[in-house]
């Protein structure tokens, strides 16, 4: 059984646009990808290869060439990431009609799933912080409980306040 985004001009199946993580060049992807979703905050919602490649000059990445671009924007358009349209704003003569010029703007289901990788990166990003976060709670909780249970008559409400908080810090560290 062949894959829809195979076959030409074939319905691409709706995970498709996440083929590009699993393939060489995932990075440049990305933030070709990325540079849609910025444009489009910026409502510009459709770009021109070139506009693509000085997004890429600026986002800090390796260089890529022209054609390598072009590659990606297709295989891009292939996964269903991205449709293009011909680009017939700088035509002057009959020969320019023959040339290829495609403007490319994210899809619905391209702009979802780069969202959905955002949000999975970020989530992963607070979960460091967080772990940091309530590790040094729970150094405080228990500096707390030590100190209480070395006094000659424990407060017991504060025991049992401080243990309360031991207790939902230790399973924000289980459900992360």
């Amino acid at each position: 059984m062949t894959a829809a985004g195979d076959l030409p001009n074939a319905v691409p199946d709706r995970f498709d646009v996440f083929a590009h993580l699993t393939t060489d060049g995932s990075t440049t992807y990305r933030r070709i990808l990325a540079a849609f979703i910025t444009a489009k905050e910026r409502f510009h919602v459709h770009l021109r290869p070139e506009d693509v490649a000085s997004s890429l000059h600026f986002d800090g990445g390796a260089r890529i060439e022209a054609d390598e671009l072009t590659a990606k924007l297709d295989s891009l358009e292939r996964w269903g990431n991205l449709r293009s349209h011909p680009d017939t704003s700088r035509v002057t003569a009959v020969e320019d009609f023959y040339r290829r010029r495609l403007l490319y703007g994210l899809t619905h289901e391209g702009e979802a799933a780069e969202r959905a990788l955002r949000a999975f990166d970020d989530a992963l990003g607070r979960r460091g912080a967080l772990h940091a976060v309530a590790l040094a709670d729970i150094e405080l909780g228990l500096r707390e409980l030590q100190h209480l249970a070395a006094a000659a008559e424990p407060d017991l409400g504060k025991v049992r306040q401080t243990l309360n908080a031991l207790t939902g810090r230790f399973t924000d560290l289980a459900e992360n």
